[in-house]
């Protein structure tokens, strides 16, 4: 009972039927009967795991539903929309897959065509065959990741003001969207089911008469 309420009933008084007290509950004695509005649970991720040596992953944003693409618009990677469900992610091509190489220092560097995505020595986009292609994971759990260039000391981000991959050095990645990454790992031969060969219909041939 709150307060209002209480003061009400020590004096036996009406309490106004338009009165709203602190928990809600009003003079009709709706008492504890408010339904909350009905949430729909929120989508779960496909899975993520830190990739090991020759791993095929697509690098992308949860928060944005964006994967790192080779393919640039001007100086910056341009990323491509994909869609995460029932454990699988899809909307992604081959300009959007990386090999994993772990390298001997503990860093991991990304390569598509050959070439490791990396940092020049100035700017903060990424191009393939850059020199500065070694690459930190710092693992926040739920299968997000940081990746720190170990050189420039930037960290790669979805850049959503201006919807395109960068990197920046944030004090606050570990909590911004922007650089909270994923890898989803591309299995042997892609996410495209197997074909199935439908089997062919033979006619029975129709019963004779054997004469007599």
């Amino acid at each position: 009972v709150d307060y209002p309420e209480l003061a009400f009933e020590l004096f036996e008084s009406a309490m106004p039927t338009d009165m709203v007290t602190p928990s809600g509950e009003a003079k009709d004695g709706n008492v504890g009967n408010v339904t909350p509005p009905e949430t729909e649970a929120p989508e779960a991720p496909v899975p993520s795991k830190t990739p090991a040596n020759g791993d095929k992953v697509v690098i992308w944003a949860p928060g944005y539903n964006k994967a790192l693409s080779v393919t640039k618009t001007g100086n910056y990677n341009v990323g491509v929309n994909v869609t995460a469900s029932n454990g699988v992610l899809t909307g992604y091509g081959d300009t959007e897959v990386f090999t994993v190489t772990v390298n001997a220092d503990g860093t991991y560097s990304f390569s598509n065509g050959g070439q490791n995505i990396g940092m020049a020595a100035s700017y903060n986009s990424m191009n393939l065959g850059a020199v500065n292609d070694k690459w930190a994971l710092t693992d926040l759990g739920s299968g997000l990741y940081l990746l720190k260039n170990t050189v420039r000391g930037t960290y790669m981000q979805w850049f959503a003001k201006y919807s395109n991959w960068s990197t920046y050095n944030s004090s606050s990645a570990a909590t911004d969207p922007q650089y909270q990454l994923s890898f989803y790992i591309v299995e042997e031969g892609g996410n495209t089911p197997p074909a199935t060969t439908k089997p062919v219909e033979t006619t029975k041939p129709a019963e004779t008469t054997k004469p007599v």
